[in-house]
């Protein structure tokens, strides 16, 4: 089962996914999160890591864009260090876990194609996509398959990680005497 999530920021996307690895009590899957870094309460960066905590800031403030919102300017490098490392773990692993795919990560593109081949090798995936990158990033994970494509809102979020949750969790092996 393949999930592709989307959201607006601050729609809850992270603690959405927090929760559906809680209920599937796997708090270690392939993949990687991305975290907001703050410094004196305002956000400076973002840390890429896998999901034991190992990771690295991938992108710092850079002064400001057109709209004078903060202007982040992203390490590539760290998707090939941090990032296409732990994309590989799906190789051997059953669940992947993304979080969350989004603008400043496609100019890497060793590491856009390692994602869409993982999401693609991995039988249970739950890819996070923000909304403003999902044009670009649908396109490169069509060959996955995802079985369901959702976006997060105030209305469902507090009832979608269970249904995730069902969704990503493993089907029971046979029991003795089963065909």
């Amino acid at each position: 089962m393949k999930v592709l999530l989307t959201g607006g920021i601050g729609s809850g996307k992270s603690t959405a996914v927090s929760r559906v690895l809680d209920l599937l009590g796997e708090p270690h899957p392939a993949g990687f999160r991305t975290r907001p870094v703050y410094r004196e309460g305002v956000r400076a960066g973002f840390r890429l890591e896998d999901w034991t905590g190992s990771g690295q800031v991938f992108a710092r403030a850079g002064g400001s864009g057109p709209s004078g919102l903060v202007r982040f300017d992203p390490d590539l490098n760290v998707f090939r260090t941090v990032g296409i490392p732990a994309l590989r773990l799906g190789g051997d692993a059953d669940l992947l876990v993304i979080d969350e795919l989004g603008i400043m990560e496609q100019p890497a593109e060793e590491f856009v194609t390692e994602a869409a081949a993982a999401c693609s090798r991995c039988r249970r995936v739950l890819a996070v996509v923000q909304r403003r990158a999902l044009e670009f990033w649908s396109l490169r994970l069509a060959a996955a398959g995802f079985d369901h494509r959702l976006t997060l809102d105030r209305a469902n979020r507090d009832d979608l990680p269970r249904r995730i949750a069902a969704w990503l969790r493993p089907a029971a092996a046979p029991g003795p005497g089963s065909f």
